[in-house]
């Protein structure tokens, strides 16, 4: 899980950046406005959900469940014998 949210947080931060550098981009030359906007609104719209992303998948590490267990009580239903290998 923990190489999946690098790999969010990275993608998203690239995303981001290029996002906002395309923005920038059009608004000191706006020959390409509507394509530089949208590519720019895009690629940021991208990085915010990459970035939400990670902090969903950070949420679900689950080593100290894996790791440490959860208290609980079971109550064995059935049961059956299981054959001797010859």
């Amino acid at each position: 899980m923990r190489g999946t949210r690098i790999g969010l947080l990275a993608l998203g931060g690239l995303f981001l950046v290029l996002g906002a550098l395309s923005l920038v981009w059009v608004a000191v030359d706006r020959t390409m406005a509507l394509a530089g906007g949208i590519m720019g609104g895009s690629f940021l719209l991208v990085g915010v959900v990459m970035y939400f992303s990670a902090r969903y998948v950070g949420s679900l590490d689950t080593s100290t469940v894996l790791r440490d267990g959860i208290p609980g009580t079971a109550e064995v239903l059935s049961g059956r014998a299981r054959s001797r290998p010859r």
